[in-house]
């Protein structure tokens, strides 16, 4: 989950993984950091890219 304590936004596979990628900006603020380090972390795990993370999408600035 990326949201563990809450038991939210599974990232079991790449196609939540994606999911959570485009639901990113519907996030509370306070997820956010939480949020935005799993998915990173579960996007090297399953070898996506972050070419498909849009200009518009909030976790472009979490990527390094």
């Amino acid at each position: 989950y990326s949201i563990p304590s809450q038991r939210r936004y599974p990232l079991n596979d790449k196609n939540h993984v994606i999911a959570a990628i485009r639901m990113f900006n519907r996030v509370e603020k306070k997820q956010k950091k939480e949020l935005a380090y799993n998915i990173i972390k579960a996007m090297k795990q399953y070898n996506i890219n972050t070419d498909i993370i849009g200009d518009a999408n909030r976790l472009k600035s979490y990527i390094r």
